[in-house]
């Protein structure tokens, strides 16, 4: 080896490392600083107070169609056996969703290498995470949407390497947990699988258009991997999710007012990273006319740049295609998942949405990339421009969403004294919960008191 090519390798790795950092500080700003634990949380915490044994018996009892309705137990026992050996902490609880993400913006930024795009605009990937707090809010927050996420992103990594490179260990550890993880970690799942499998067949260029195609497109799917993927979720939607159906009568648009509201609450979130100053909005415009406000005139720019260059030169721009069908499946993802919770009554919130909203981060830093290649003769070009403004845009608002972050991290003791001030003994605080239904509250005053999860939050799933 060259002393030239010695020292490629040695400042990649060390930018490779300082990349990893970067990431790590970011996910460690939206981990929970400044949150309380609420009472979905609750129901995750209280099951480090019983033995493994209790657990299962409450999981058991609960999932289904009991107030754990709809979730596998993948997360619960993971909580329980953390909480169990490392006490009553706000940052124990909250850990797999904050491995979650960085893993995450990892994969990401993993798959941009892949797909050729350079460092500047990997960095860049890792600031429009920092500004998604739509996206990144979940890190803080023991519930399995981040994992849903993450293995989500890892679902779309694993699909679009070829078949050497999956069997490297690298790829076995990317399939592990995209593959085996996703499919204990959340029902979502299926829905990301099918689409990602798709489109890793359509990013290697394979149609199956004859018999031939289609062997070779299933073959290079890796139906075993599927296969695998597929026998879990059914097992695990049967022994929790799946066993007992629930009956709701919510109103799906509490949280969005009306389709146009869940409408425009996708688009600031799934294009949230474009979102241009809110001061510069133009006030009383009708409801239709709204999507179109000049805070999100970067998402019409950029959509509109690379139709321009499609429709000049589709052979020649044909590598904007493949981010623009990822931004099309991450708010197909999005749609389907709102219309599930549509046709069963209950409430759209955007925490369903974090899979759509990952996948249209990737595609819109992968688009910025490839718009900067574009070539005008002797004058800047229209991508080139685009690229420019969009990732200024994403810089800026990276650098307020990280702000504001840092600014929660130092009022997090104020948001907590309530609970530090509390004085009442564990067996007065477990009497208060059984009275009021304040469990939550008194988990929180265990959490800062430290030490042993209280045996009394037990009582909450019946177990005494």
């Amino acid at each position: 080896m060259t002393e030239s090519k010695h020292k490629l390798i040695t400042w990649r790795a060390v930018s490779d490392s300082f990349m990893a950092v970067v990431i790590l500080v970011v996910v460690i700003l939206y981990s929970g600083f400044g949150k309380p634990i609420w009472i979905d949380e609750f129901l995750h915490f209280s099951l480090g107070a019983m033995n493994f044994s209790e657990a299962t018996t409450a999981l058991n009892q609960s999932l289904g169609g009991g107030v754990n309705w709809g979730q596998t137990p993948t997360l619960f026992l993971l909580d329980h056996l953390l909480l169990e050996n490392f006490g009553a902490n706000l940052w124990v609880l909250r850990l797999p969703s904050i491995i979650a993400g960085f893993l995450l913006i990892m994969l990401a930024v993993y798959f941009l290498r892949m797909r050729g795009v350079g460092r500047p605009f990997q960095w860049l990937l890792i600031f429009a995470f920092a500004s998604q707090g739509s996206l990144m809010f979940y890190v803080g927050e023991a519930r399995p949407y981040m994992l849903m996420a993450s293995t989500a992103v890892a679902l779309l990594v694993f699909f679009s390497l070829g078949l050497e490179q999956r069997r490297t260990w690298i790829g076995v550890l990317v399939g592990i947990y995209a593959i085996i993880v996703g499919a204990l970690a959340h029902p979502y799942w299926i829905f990301f699988l099918f689409l990602t499998v798709i489109f890793g067949v359509y990013l290697r260029g394979l149609r199956p258009n004859s018999l031939k195609s289609l062997r070779r497109a299933t073959t290079e799917a890796s139906p075993i991997w599927i296969g695998v993927g597929l026998l879990i979720f059914a097992v695990t939607a049967f022994v929790s999710w799946a066993k007992e159906s629930s009956t709701f009568s919510t109103d799906p648009y509490e949280f969005m007012e009306s389709p146009i509201g869940a409408a425009r609450m996708l688009g600031s979130t799934h294009f949230g990273l474009l979102g241009l100053p809110p001061e510069w909005a133009i006030e009383n415009l009708p409801n239709w006319l709204n999507l179109f406000n000049i805070d999100r005139i970067l998402i019409f720019v950029l959509v509109a740049a690379c139709v321009f260059y499609l429709v000049r030169d589709k052979v020649q721009n044909v590598d904007l295609v493949p981010p623009l069908v990822l931004l099309g499946l991450g708010v197909f993802s999005t749609t389907v998942i709102s219309l599930v919770s549509l046709v069963r009554s209950y409430w759209i919130v955007q925490r369903q949405w974090l899979g759509g909203i990952a996948f249209a981060t990737i595609a819109i830093v992968w688009l910025i990339a490839l718009l900067s290649k574009r070539i005008a003769k002797s004058r800047v070009s229209l991508g080139a421009a685009v690229s420019a403004v969009t990732a200024m845009a994403i810089v800026w608002n990276s650098y307020i969403t990280v702000s504001g972050q840092i600014g929660v991290v130092q009022t997090h003791n104020e948001v907590f004294l309530e609970f530090r001030q509390d004085t009442r003994s564990e067996q007065e605080l477990i009497k208060f919960a059984q009275e009021t239904g304040a469990w939550e509250y008194v988990a929180n005053v265990n959490a800062v008191r430290g030490g042993p999860v209280w045996r009394g939050l037990a009582l909450y799933y019946g177990v005494s």
